[in-house]
């Protein structure tokens, strides 16, 4: 049965960035993934499948995120709904998904800080008898949601932080009626404003239980939780520092003209041509958490190096052009000087053609040959 995935990303996540100086969580990157990228990628996506994910507007996640989210499922709607401030819990997050779900589908709701695989998920989502499907893995603590079963896998009570079992729930809970899941979850929640308290997942599914529905544990064959530094550290075997140096800030400075236009002195620069090329490299190395700075010195020679000039004449034509072509950038620079029949003279300088033909590590190796070459060495 088709279904909607929609991913509650609208935390703070804030001791990454307040002890660690990391992103907003969903951004940190973790061999080569973002977080949000690890979790989505847990969920057994199929053609019709439809993914929203939520995220608080604040955090900006959506302009970074999406298109990647696009790439990875381009045969899915994927839809995104920015949310004006923090939420009391998952079940509230995934109840203001209400309005872009599709009733006639099934419902995930998942967090976007864990990795998990499953080999028998799809079989467990699709039987028709199953109103609940709750994949589980064993893990020791008590900062998890617990299930316990009736040894058969059929679930018998769901406790929030409360050790009943091993058996941890990872922060997903399919449902397979929709509006079944919305009419109950819209009255936990007014019981909850009432002084319940409770804006968990986890007791909704309780309520099934005691109604005599069938909700059944899906065992795990992999549990990777990203929530905390510890557990990264525990479950993913990374040190901060080295998620750190993943995460470090990474600039590119480029030209503009004869770089991501193609030369042609007669045309104007609304006109300009693209190079593919090297917008489509750009767009690997922003995809990669690179930021870019575009850096031009159009009309600096002349308007004689009057960058407020510059910018009347040339801003709007040249930000309207990069939009038009999809150029990715995160700043835009006018006033680099024109180096006339000359030449830029920079430590970090890469041209074109290497820049199209290298990875990063190999334009650093360039790069560190050259230093040596310059100081003798």
């Amino acid at each position: 049965m088709p279904t909607n995935h929609v991913i509650c990303a609208a935390g703070e996540g804030s001791r990454f960035g307040r002890e660690l100086g990391l992103p907003i969580k969903p951004l940190i990157r973790l061999h080569g993934r973002t977080l949000l990228e690890w979790s989505v990628q847990s969920l057994p996506v199929f053609a019709d499948d439809r993914i929203l994910v939520l995220t608080q507007a604040k955090h900006r996640l959506r302009e970074k995120l999406l298109p990647r989210l696009c790439e990875l499922y381009p045969f899915n709607a994927v839809e995104w709904l920015e949310l004006p401030g923090l939420t009391r819990g998952q079940l509230e997050t995934a109840l203001l998904a209400a309005p872009a779900l599709d009733p006639r589908l099934s419902l995930t709701i998942f967090n976007s800080d864990t990795y998990f695989q499953s080999r028998t998920l799809v079989a467990a989502m699709a039987d028709p008898a199953v109103a609940c499907v709750i994949p589980c893995a064993e893990a020791e603590g008590a900062a998890w949601s617990f299930c316990r079963t009736d040894g058969a896998d059929r679930v018998v009570e769901v406790k929030e932080k409360v050790r009943i079992s091993p058996w941890a729930t990872v922060g997903l809970y399919h449902f397979r009626d929709t509006p079944t899941f919305l009419a109950r979850a819209r009255a936990a929640l007014e019981r909850a404003a009432n002084g319940n308290g409770e804006w968990y997942v986890a007791p909704l599914a309780q309520e099934y239980i005691d109604e005599g529905a069938t909700v059944l544990m899906d065992r795990c064959t992999l549990f990777k939780p990203m929530g905390t530094p510890e557990q990264i550290e525990r479950f993913w075997g990374c040190t901060m520092p080295q998620v750190q140096a993943e995460n470090a800030r990474r600039g590119l400075v480029v030209d503009l003209d004869n770089t991501i236009t193609i030369e042609e002195p007669a045309v104007a620069y609304a006109d300009k041509r693209p190079n593919p090329a090297v917008i489509a490299k750009l767009r690997e190395y922003a995809a990669a958490g690179w930021e870019i700075t575009i850096a031009s010195s159009r009309r600096m020679a002349t308007h004689r190096g009057d960058e407020a000039k510059v910018l009347a004449d040339v801003a709007g034509v040249t930000i309207a052009w990069l939009q038009r072509h999809a150029v990715p950038y995160h700043g835009l620079r006018f006033g680099k000087p024109y180096a006339h029949d000359g030449f830029y003279v920079d430590d970090k300088a890469v041209r074109p053609g290497e820049f199209l033909r290298a990875s990063p590590a190999e334009l650093r190796a360039l790069l560190d040959a050259d230093e040596r070459a310059a100081q003798g060495r």
